[in-house]
């Protein structure tokens, strides 16, 4: 599944567009989104996780660069081991710092994966979490409550 986005800001002027990518390969299934911003700044997000009786994120990885972050920033995370590493180059000093480390994750740690979750949600919310990295990670709880479906046409159709 392929489908283009653009990002915009509160007054409505885009500020970037990208790609979200789904593809599913030997029971996994990896999603990666990809954002370019106008001034030359990069978020590519990529998760790979199952979906048999329940979501599982099997791993993570997160690469922000350019002027639109504070910091650039490349993050791995791995469900089975719980081992992260966040690589993150300052913008202020130039200076590299490296962030290894394990982590305690519930099952529902969805990094990635949030649009999917609240799309399968049978009109109900659901209470989830994502590991925030900033740029030291922890675990956050996440209310997702789902507000409908709109129809949308793309061009002429």
């Amino acid at each position: 599944m392929r489908g283009f986005l653009v990002l915009s800001n509160s007054k409505g002027v885009r500020i970037a567009s990208g790609d979200f990518l789904q593809v599913g390969q030997g029971g996994e299934i990896k999603t990666r989104t990809v954002l370019y911003f106008k001034d030359g700044s990069l978020h590519d997000e990529t998760a790979v996780f199952t979906q048999q009786r329940a979501f599982i994120m099997k791993s993570y990885r997160l690469v922000q660069k350019g002027p639109a972050f504070t910091d650039e920033m490349d993050v791995t995370l791995n469900r089975a081991t719980g081992k992260y590493r966040v690589k993150v180059m300052g913008r202020k000093d130039g200076k590299e710092k490296v962030l290894d480390g394990k982590l305690d994750m519930p099952l529902d740690v969805y990094n990635g994966m949030v649009p999917i979750v609240a799309k399968n949600l049978k009109g109900v919310k659901a209470t989830v979490h994502i590991v925030a990295f900033t740029p030291t990670p922890r675990v956050v709880e996440l209310e997702v409550i789902p507000s409908g479906k709109e129809r949308f046409l793309i061009g002429d159709l």
